[in-house]
């Protein structure tokens, strides 16, 4: 009798573990990620393309934390072939006015000249000068710039965020814009970042701030 007993509560203690452990590991993940410096990672975020993203998304969480901002241009000197051919300073790549208006001396406003934000641009080099280990990741199209980017900070070592309701794709190759976010957030929660809600994302980081804050008054 003693025995089914223990049986019992052994299971009992082996299912609540079961249950609880995911969220347990999401949440250690991110704080573990958070003791260094986050950054928001727009890719992709200009006049021309801008208002098909979740912008209001986006914008919120840029107002809440120091961000590295990018738009999407072509330099006159790179000899790479993007598929869109903008001129450096043309209308089509300046930041959107909704998040232009967040950029403070702080952030960081960089030319990308092809899909992935790492390529042939100064991203790495001011992420390690402002010791940033963690980005948080938002923009379109999530199939070509998002993923391009996700994957790279990844393989580059970053602990990498992606906002499912930050990032938009469009209809093409036989799926919808729908389908394309939905087959690439499952894709990146399996095996390049942490998939999660731009309000999730806001809440920890407020909690990050108030941590952090605590830990400046203590050291008087």
């Amino acid at each position: 009798m003693q025995l089914t007993l223990h049986l019992l509560l052994t299971l009992h203690l082996l299912l609540t573990l079961h249950l609880l452990l995911p969220l347990f590991l999401s949440m250690l993940y991110f704080y573990c990620c958070c003791l260094f410096s986050v950054s928001t990672l727009c890719t992709y975020y200009c006049k021309y393309c801008f208002d098909s993203c979740c912008h209001n998304n986006a914008v919120n969480l840029c107002n809440t934390k120091a961000n590295i901002v990018c738009c999407n241009t072509k330099s006159p000197g790179y000899k790479g072939t993007p598929v869109y051919g903008w001129n450096l300073n043309s209308v089509e790549t300046q930041l959107c006015d909704s998040l232009a208006s967040l950029v403070s001396d702080n952030d960081c406003v960089f030319s990308k000249y092809s899909y992935d934000c790492f390529a042939h641009t100064s991203l790495e080099f001011e992420l390690k000068r402002r010791h940033i280990k963690t980005v948080i990741v938002v923009g379109t199209v999530v199939n070509w710039c998002v993923d391009s980017t996700v994957r790279s900070a990844y393989h580059r070592d970053y602990n990498v965020v992606v906002l499912s309701d930050c990032v938009s794709g469009y209809e093409h190759a036989g799926a919808t814009g729908e389908k394309w976010v939905d087959m690439e957030l499952d894709l990146f929660a399996e095996g390049f970042a942490e998939v999660m809600s731009s309000d999730a994302a806001i809440s920890e980081l407020n909690k990050i701030s108030i941590i952090n804050e605590t830990k400046k008054s203590s050291s008087f």
